[in-house]
């Protein structure tokens, strides 16, 4: 992995000054994944095939309506490498009670594109993790249960060779 170097690595931000990135409207995001590798499947014939993170980043992303009830999620697409979808900050999908009493006043951070999305990519990152783990823990199961399997074939075969079928 290569460090840092101000030299070479130098990203600036799209967004723009003084944005205040909470407010109601259409938000179009691209996402890519680290790498840009392609962790959510492959093309096949034109079409994309997810694989298990390709669904789970697919489950996180339409369970963003369900946590965050100011927000609705218009197309998106999910490709080998990336996600581009729509989002919609919609203060008026909140109970208009809670719409008046927060007019004009701070509202959390939380409620920003940029935190909308860093839940997301942490929800997806961690389900993915757990998957991963869970693999790993079933390979190594099954790695026991073949070596297990492998040595009772072996001892069998011995117990064949050793035993003498036509003793004199």
């Amino acid at each position: 992995m290569s460090h840092y170097n101000p030299n070479i690595h130098h990203r600036r931000s799209i967004r723009l000054k003084g944005y205040d990135y909470s407010q109601a409207g259409l938000y179009f995001i691209t996402l890519c994944t680290q790498n840009r590798l392609n962790l959510f499947g492959e093309i096949k014939k034109g079409e994309l095939i997810l694989n298990e993170f390709g669904k789970i980043a697919a489950t996180e992303w339409e369970k963003s309506i369900k946590i965050r009830k100011n927000i609705s999620l218009g197309e998106y697409i999910i490709m080998p490498n990336h996600i581009h979808g729509i989002i919609q900050i919609d203060w008026a999908n909140i109970n208009k009670e809670k719409a008046k009493y927060n007019q004009g006043k701070f509202i959390s951070p939380s409620q920003t594109i940029g935190a909308i999305l860093r839940g997301y990519k942490g929800a997806t990152t961690k389900k993915i993790k757990i998957l991963i783990s869970e693999l790993e823990k079933n390979s190594s199961k099954n790695k026991e249960i073949i070596n297990l399997n492998l040595k009772d074939r072996d001892s069998k075969k011995n117990q064949l060779k050793n035993s003498n079928p036509n003793p004199d």
